[in-house]
């Protein structure tokens, strides 16, 4: 934004004057409870196998998966999504593309079986969705959208670097929703109507405030899983921290939040990225060959690399030298 605004001027500015005190009223009870019910829970999650014995768990567990949904008359399918393929049944996905197995299930599926995944066999997370889902009166619901945009606008604001983005557009026809961050992050937010989303136009509002992890955060969100005594509260946890974030807060009032670490590690460069390939496949290599026949060989070739070094550190220094102060 060109130049800071209250809350108030933002309100002014992009909430549409049928909806403005709504807004108003949200926003100054803030973590109130005005929410009739609630519910959260984990909406979506992708896992991929690290190695041979997470892939025959994998297909276990799916095969127990398909043969419940299969009873329950859902129809599998083959499917190629994103290059893997495999079968599909439900909201269940598995599939494979050389080496790699992937897993994914999404709606209700995800919180029906994600406990069947809580358990260490060198499965990583790659992708978790979480959500709080909220049924409010009408005289609050219609508004819950504009007041969570207008909290995030007012954030970003503040925001130094690169801002997020705080996007809010229309959902196809089915409602309209709030996109928070950047796609490519590993932290992206959502802010919508789950009864127009899903084309229940006549129904109460009911606003789902769902939160997308990835990569190395999905994973570390997901550890925790793995350790946690109370599923309910780390979910709540996550989602209330990860719109904190954004500026906003979600209007119900949680007796036991913890603090969970949602901050995106930092790209390596080029040269950490280097080295780390030298940590994890020259030295083991190195290791190995000292131990060999040609160990002599493998020596002097270290030798040889470090002697090109000193040389280079040398010639670095005389440089310094040569400056005239």
């Amino acid at each position: 934004m060109d130049e800071d605004k209250t809350i108030w001027e933002i309100i002014s500015d992009i909430t549409p004057p049928k909806l403005q005190q709504q807004v108003v009223d949200i926003i100054k009870k803030r973590n109130g409870t005005r929410a009739k019910s609630g519910s959260w829970g984990i909406d979506a999650f992708t896992f991929s196998a690290v190695n041979r014995k997470a892939d025959h768990w994998i297909h276990a567990r799916h095969r127990g998966i398909i043969s419940i949904l299969e009873g329950e008359g859902h129809k599998v399918e083959e499917v190629t999504i994103m290059g893997y393929t495999g079968v599909r049944a439900g909201s269940f996905f598995l599939g494979g593309r050389g080496d790699d197995t992937i897993y994914i299930a999404k709606g209700a599926e995800a919180g029906r079986f994600y406990s069947w995944f809580q358990q260490d066999y060198g499965v990583t997370c790659t992708r978790l969705d979480l959500e709080i889902t909220l049924d409010f009166e009408e005289k609050y619901g219609e508004a819950q959208g504009r007041a969570a945009e207008a909290m995030a606008l007012w954030k970003k604001q503040s925001v130094e670097g690169k801002p997020y983005n705080v996007e809010y557009r229309d959902n196809h026809g089915n409602g309209d929703t709030l996109y928070l961050g950047r796609r490519s992050s590993q932290r992206f937010g959502r802010v919508y109507d789950k009864h127009k989303e899903a084309g229940l136009l006549d129904g109460s509002p009911c606003w789902r405030w769902e939160v997308e992890l990835k990569k190395e955060l999905a994973f570390r969100t997901w550890t925790q899983f793995l350790t946690s005594q109370n599923d309910a509260r780390l979910i709540q946890s996550v989602v209330v921290v990860a719109f904190d974030h954004w500026g906003i807060d979600l209007p119900v009032k949680f007796d036991e939040i913890e603090w969970v670490d949602l901050r995106e590690s930092r790209s390596k460069t080029k040269d950490e990225e280097t080295l780390a390939w030298i940590e994890k496949a020259v030295v083991p290599a190195i290791k190995r060959l000292l131990k060999s026949k040609i160990a002599n060989q493998t020596q002097d070739v270290i030798m040889e690399a470090m002697d090109t070094y000193y040389e280079m550190d040398r010639h670095r220094d005389n440089e310094v030298d040569d400056i005239p102060f």
